[in-house]
């Protein structure tokens, strides 16, 4: 009985995630995913989601790498939450039994950067543009739990962030998922409005 009962749970929650899903695409291609921004370090988010998802990975352990010093960034808290969380659970559906799976925040060039590196099969060539694709799954990998949805509704988040995300070969095989997001300056933007 108790394992029917966790059986329901299960399935009430992924059902759940999937119609959240759905509606967070429909929002996205009604032109209604407006980021509602504040100043936040995506280290502490990544830290958040991290500490939220270990106990739904199963065996897979997350590595965080965080940089000194990563700066702030004006951002939706809640919408960078869900595509670290995306990026996260994609990563793990692709992954080795007790895996690794890495975390990497840090700033480059005006952008701080996040990438998720997992250890599994990769990403080929010819799917690297279409994975950010809704309802698009990887031929490579038909059986494997999930919707299609999560990858394109990162894409869109960090898009209307005026960021970027690929995917590339990760360094010891396996896929890396980056994300970049312009970095917050405010006494940039600050002097700038008073000479305005």
């Amino acid at each position: 009985e108790r394992e029917l009962l966790t059986t329901i749970l299960e399935e009430t929650d992924r059902l759940n995630r999937l119609v959240c899903n759905i509606l967070d695409l429909a929002r996205i291609r009604a032109g209604a995913l407006m980021p509602s921004r504040h100043e936040a370090g995506l280290d502490e988010i990544a830290e958040a989601v991290v500490a939220r998802l270990a106990p739904r990975l199963g065996d897979v352990v997350v590595a965080l790498d965080i940089a000194d010093d990563v700066p702030s960034v004006e951002v939706d808290e809640m919408q960078l939450d869900q595509v670290i969380t995306n990026l996260l659970e994609n990563a793990a559906r692709h992954s080795p039994p007790a895996g690794e799976i890495r975390l990497s925040v840090a700033p480059t060039d005006g952008v701080v950067g996040v990438t998720v590196t997992d250890r599994g099969p990769g990403v080929p060539a010819e799917d690297r543009e279409r994975v950010f694709e809704a309802f698009y799954r990887g031929a490579s990998t038909p059986d494997l739990p999930g919707t299609g949805l999560g990858l394109a509704i990162a894409n869109a988040i960090v898009t209307a962030h005026g960021g970027r995300i690929w995917v590339q070969d990760a360094p010891e095989g396996g896929a890396a998922f980056t994300f970049e997001i312009p970095a917050h300056e405010p006494d940039v933007r600050a002097e700038q409005e008073a000479s305005a």
